[in-house]
């Protein structure tokens, strides 16, 4: 019984914390939701050297966020937290990078607000969760950078688990395919699904025998 008291009185307090939260803080609540939370996945072709490191970038962006509210970024990966203020922010743009860049790793964006005035609850008035993008740990070694048009070489292809002469091999096994002509590919083809080729031909041709052999037979019958 006293079990069900204690759940029962955890309930309604948070019950009425939310209803205060509702009502204290109505017009803050659908200010936040014009604040924009999106992932940004920014990765130039050349690697980023002295003058443009800013050019490359994984992680969240926030936008529209007024000095009434400040954020709380938080990650899946080592838990680390960012506040991002409205002074922050560069043309109206806050961005945080993600703590690792060659695994998807989920960014959790809390809305809070900053102005008494409008609203006391020191809960959140928003969250959003945003899955980071995440970079191709090669894209910019020599073999991707001589062939941008592979799958495997493709910025943000997930190549984290792949060892590097393991990299090596399907890149040119994929480079040798590329560069096979007609002829070979259809040999290849041909190899591959031979058997989807001939036992449609196979079973065609038993029928056409079949066929063929009680077509005679009734034939002679007749002639009989």
């Amino acid at each position: 019984m006293k079990k069900y008291f204690v759940f029962l009185v955890i309930f309604v307090t948070f019950f009425i914390s939310t209803q205060f939260l509702k009502a204290d803080c109505e017009s803050a609540i659908k200010e936040a939701e014009n604040i924009k939370v999106s992932k940004i996945v920014r990765i130039p072709d050349s690697m980023p050297g002295e003058g443009n490191d800013n050019d490359f970038l994984i992680g969240v962006s926030i936008e529209n966020m007024s000095n009434d509210f400040y954020a709380v970024v938080t990650n899946n990966y080592n838990s680390e937290e960012v506040t991002v203020k409205a002074e922050d922010m560069v043309d109206g743009v806050a961005l945080v990078s993600t703590p690792y860049i060659y695994k998807s790793v989920k960014m959790n964006v809390k809305i809070y607000s900053n102005n008494s005035d409008k609203c006391s609850s020191t809960d959140a008035l928003l969250g959003v969760d945003v899955d980071s993008g995440v970079f191709n740990k090669y894209y910019y070694t020599w073999i991707c950078q001589e062939n941008r048009d592979l799958e495997l070489c493709e910025p943000t292809k997930e190549t984290d688990d792949i060892k590097e002469t393991d990299f090596k091999e399907q890149i040119e096994k994929k480079i040798e395919e590329k560069n096979k002509n007609l002829i070979d590919r259809l040999l290849d083809f041909l190899k591959k699904y031979y058997l989807f080729i001939i036992c449609p031909i196979l079973i065609i041709s038993f029928v056409y025998i079949v066929r063929i052999i009680i077509l005679k037979r009734r034939l002679k019958n007749e002639k009989m």
